[in-house]
């Protein structure tokens, strides 16, 4: 604005202009950053949807190993020997969902490093 228009403007008026303007700011500096990220939207939904697959079925296929291995009209156990046994499968489970969520997570990763290498 030219310091006329500035003059003439009220102090409330001044003030709603100069938000605007910090609004704008911002609005620039996130579109700046967002045509600065080298990925496209395949590749965000790659990095997204890769890992939850092989979460989902790793999960499913050590459910089937573990429920294939135990019988399933078990004798009573007791309710230690059941505590037990859950707690080995919980830790089982969150032990192969951290394996496999770092492996898919690098493997999604490494595709999408691949497609941005054949695109260049």
């Amino acid at each position: 604005m030219t310091d006329s228009r500035e003059d003439a403007l009220s102090p409330t008026a001044r003030d709603i202009v100069e938000g605007i303007d910090a609004f704008n700011e911002k609005v620039t500096d996130m579109r700046t950053k967002f045509e600065a990220d080298p990925d496209d939207a395949i590749d965000k939904m790659m990095k997204v949807v890769f890992p939850a697959a092989a979460g989902f079925v790793a999960s499913k296929a050590l459910e089937l190993m573990w429920n294939h291995g135990t019988p399933k009209h078990a004798p009573k156990i007791g309710v230690v020997r059941g505590m037990v046994n859950s707690a080995v499968f919980a830790g089982l489970s969150a032990a192969v969902g951290a394996m496999v969520s770092q492996a898919s997570e690098h493997g999604s990763q490494a595709l999408v490093n691949r497609r941005h290498r054949r695109n260049r």
